[in-house]
């Protein structure tokens, strides 16, 4: 184990960071250290961990396009969707699971607005809260099986 993720481990077992945190941590590893999952080998796909890690891209991919399309944006909404067909195609949650995501995602995109200090738009934080939920989360752990 890395010093960095025993670190976050360590902090997670004290009670100073969340489980979502320490993925936070492996997931800003320098992009030297990441892989993409077109390249890694069928068996590795299929584990749990790698399963939820893609069921949580397909969710966070299909509210950018469900943003993308709000916004006008065609080509966008188009390569968020192919974005989350690719993450489909290596995923082996029912579709029971990418549906009850998909309401997930209106749900988010519906819920109050977010804001930041240079004013303008920020809906897609919507889809960053969403990728980060606990009701993700939970969607994941039930029909995701270790």
């Amino acid at each position: 184990m890395n010093s960095r993720r025993f670190f976050a481990a360590m902090l997670c077992t004290i009670g100073f960071m969340t489980g979502g945190a320490a993925q936070a941590t492996d997931a800003a590893k320098p992009a030297g250290e990441l892989q993409s999952f077109t390249q890694l080998p069928q068996q590795a796909l299929k584990s749990y961990d790698n399963q939820v890690k893609l069921f949580k891209y397909w969710a966070l991919a299909r509210c950018g396009a469900t943003l993308s399309k709000q916004a006008g944006s065609a080509a966008l909404e188009e390569d968020w969707s192919n974005t989350a067909a690719a993450y489909l195609e290596y995923s082996t949650v029912p579709l029971e699971a990418n549906e009850a995501a998909q309401a997930l995602i209106e749900k988010f995109l519906k819920s109050t607005t977010r804001s930041g200090s240079t004013g303008g738009s920020y809906e897609s934080m919507k889809c960053i809260d969403l990728f980060n939920s606990r009701e993700l989360d939970a969607l994941a752990a039930q029909y995701i099986k270790k």
